[in-house]
């Protein structure tokens, strides 16, 4: 059985501290078991890039949580409940949000956690180019090519929730081919 658990993180920045929105969902033999979305207040000082392209696809995303903490600990529940038997995935995990919350989330509270943490956490796009795919910052590209396309709402890049199903479609594409 394959068991993916894909997240997406929206910071400030790309190398942001501020997870003010996250998605995850969880899928068994290609099919979608659970989902995580939550958003806490924009943060001000979000880049100029955030604002033109992110912001706007959380237009309908309302704020669930009141800050970036409560949401981080909300995630932190639903990934230690989905953990199991898991290969935890994000498109570009070490560079982005994901890997950084996952290591905040742990120094939070080590002793407990220390042994929770994704290990490894896999890059869709490293996945990509090592099955041949050279564009891997597009990974609509090879969505379309391959006619991957998740069905879940909302159907826009940057929203993290629909992030999560794409990066979790495109890892089962890949893995099934090898």
């Amino acid at each position: 059985m394959l068991k993916v658990f894909s997240v997406d993180v929206e910071t400030e920045c790309l190398h942001g501290k501020y997870a003010f929105a996250i998605g995850a969902v969880v899928r068994e033999n290609s099919k979608t078991v659970s989902e995580f979305s939550g958003r806490a207040p924009t943060p001000l000082c979000a880049s100029d890039w955030v604002q033109k392209n992110v912001i706007p696809a959380l237009a309908d995303m309302s704020q669930t949580h009141k800050s970036v903490r409560v949401l981080e600990e909300d995630f932190w529940d639903f990934w230690t409940l989905h953990r199991p038997n898991a290969d935890c995935i994000a498109y570009f995990g070490s560079q982005g949000g994901e890997a950084a919350l996952f290591n905040r989330l742990i120094r939070r509270n080590y002793e407990e956690r220390w042994t929770l943490s994704p290990g490894p956490l896999h890059e869709v796009c490293s996945l990509m180019l090592a099955r041949g795919f050279q564009d891997v910052r597009h990974i609509d590209l090879y969505m379309k090519r391959f006619g991957l396309w998740p069905t879940c709402a909302p159907q826009k890049f940057h929203h993290p929730l629909f992030d999560a199903h794409a990066a979790a479609i495109v890892w089962e594409h890949l893995m099934s081919k090898q």
